[in-house]
């Protein structure tokens, strides 16, 4: 908000990934209390981790997707697009699978049962890793281009509708529900990110 009302370009603000990551523990301490975000935070933490690792993928080929684009060579960015794709969608559908299966053992082994939030915590947290993941890799694309004003202001109306959705469906479905708020959230930047990253590729030419 800072960043529209001082007239800063918000697409190059640092504060708009907090609106859109960092609210959840907040509303999960306002409706239902410290514990429960001791709870949700637990809960959140192997599929977060887990993410990182796929993520530096793409971070990966940043710098050369960077350079392509700076010499308008289409065909390799096409190329790498869909070598990265192809990479990191497999990998997500594990991800997917591990978080909604494996959470509840793992976060038993670790710090016992009662710290795990029961299902659908675990499915919500699969299904916005996945939407974060593969966001990720048109992200890149996006970025390279350079224009991303647009971007910014799809990501501060994530981060309201976010916070809006949380409190509202935290209310009415409990702590599970912020989760799945910020993947609802998402989906519009999700399909933002590969609309744009698609035209950045020129995709009419064929992959």
């Amino acid at each position: 908000l800072f960043a529209l009302l001082s007239g800063l370009d918000p697409g190059q603000r640092p504060t708009l990934p907090l609106l859109v990551f960092a609210t959840d523990n907040l509303v999960v301490g306002y409706l239902y209390g410290p514990i429960a975000v001791s709870i949700y935070y637990i809960t959140f933490q192997p599929g977060s981790m887990l993410n990182q690792f796929i993520l530096r993928i793409t971070d990966n080929f940043t710098p050369t997707i960077n350079i392509w684009y700076a010499n308008r060579e289409y065909d390799k960015l096409r190329s790498s697009f869909l070598f990265i794709f192809r990479v990191t969608f497999p990998l997500t559908v594990l991800t997917l699978w591990g978080i909604v299966f494996c959470t509840e053992p793992l976060i038993s082994i670790w710090v016992g049962n009662s710290s795990y939030l029961q299902q659908p915590m675990a499915l919500w947290c699969g299904l916005f890793s996945a939407s974060i993941i593969l966001g990720h890799v048109a992200n890149a694309y996006v970025m390279a281009e350079g224009k991303i004003k647009t971007l910014g202001y799809v990501a501060l109306g994530e981060g309201i509708l976010n916070l809006l959705l949380s409190i509202l469906l935290g209310k009415s479905l409990g702590s599970h529900g912020v989760m799945m708020a910020s993947f609802i959230a998402n989906v519009p930047t999700f399909i933002y990110l590969y609309f744009r990253a698609l035209q950045v590729l020129d995709y009419k030419k064929g992959f």
